[in-house]
């Protein structure tokens, strides 16, 4: 027998209400998807909306890793305030904590995060304005 999480479920429901638009959010997860038969992965982003009606919903980003995409992963590590390293070797954890402004659209409650911009709050962060309690990083 399978028991459902009902607040799961609830927040679930929710979150496939939000309309489409651009929000604020951090990143509090980011797994690496390996491709099929030789295909790139994909770094798989969580985004946790951080205000507003929204505040706690989790939406995914699907981040290709093939090299015809390094541009969009390049406007990503940009938008996020993620400094590459010049050896290249990107460590995805370091993405965790990190804010932007996911734009997401909403097809009959199925939600996709199509691009991200830079956050207001990167900037106050930056500017050692801190952060709001560390929203479960």
């Amino acid at each position: 027998m399978f028991q459902e999480d009902p607040q799961a479920l609830a927040a679930a429901e929710k979150a496939s209400t939000i309309e489409s638009g651009d929000y604020e959010a951090v990143i509090t997860g980011v797994t690496v998807q390996q491709g099929r038969d030789g295909k790139a992965g994909s770094f798989v982003i969580t985004w946790a909306i951080v205000d507003g009606e929204f505040e706690g919903c989790e939406y995914r980003q699907y981040l290709t890793l093939s090299a015809a995409a390094a541009g969009v992963r390049a406007a990503f590590y940009r938008n996020i305030g993620y400094v590459r390293p010049e050896d290249g070797a990107v460590d995805e954890n370091d993405f965790i904590g990190k804010y932007g402004k996911p734009n997401l659209s909403n097809n009959d409650g199925s939600v996709k995060v199509n691009r991200v911009a830079k956050s207001s709050r990167q900037a106050d962060e930056a500017a050692g304005g801190g952060s709001d309690a560390d929203f479960g990083v």
